[in-house]
């Protein structure tokens, strides 16, 4: 069984016990890799300026999923103005 990637929390506590992934992206693209124990994102980031030297500029970053629940019910359909009416 596969844990529920968005698990609901209802505090921002909560978020220290839900998993964390750890990425290093290039700034000039969409080239984006997770980082493992081990591994060393400024060697990533060599390797990938060495294939595209006009892309020096990265970060790493932390992501963590989660949902809520709404604590009232909204109204059914789409929220008005989002979707514009064709004149």
């Amino acid at each position: 069984m596969t844990p529920n990637p968005f698990p609901e929390v209802s505090s921002n506590e909560e978020l220290d016990d839900v998993w964390a992934g750890y990425y290093v992206e290039c700034v000039g693209c969409v080239d984006m890799v997770p980082v493992r124990p081990g591994d060393d994102p400024v060697e990533w980031a060599k390797r990938h300026t060495a294939e595209k030297p006009w892309h020096t500029r990265f970060r790493t970053t932390r992501i963590v999923n989660f949902s809520v629940t709404a604590d009232q019910p909204g109204p059914a359909g789409f929220p008005t103005g989002l979707f514009p009416a064709a004149p």
